[in-house]
């Protein structure tokens, strides 16, 4: 019986620091996944700009050789 009590306390000691130092990973891992997801928002306007440029560039190509096309 006593050594379950000693067992329990020592226990209990290291607890404390154990779960703090989870915490503290915790917060350092959710921190690294929101700067991830902004990043990668950041990535994803930066694409969808680049694909509209190429787009309205391949429109613009194309209907000036459709008007060349006419013209002929």
């Amino acid at each position: 019986m006593k050594w379950e009590k000693k067992k329990k306390r020592k226990e209990k000691k290291w607890a404390g620091p154990i779960i703090e130092e989870l915490l503290a990973f915790s917060t350092v891992v959710l921190h690294c996944i929101e700067s991830t997801t902004a990043r990668l928002a950041q990535l994803s306007q930066m694409l969808n700009r680049h694909w509209e440029r190429i787009l309205c560039r391949a429109l613009y190509q194309t209907t000036l050789q459709s008007i060349e096309e006419e013209n002929v």
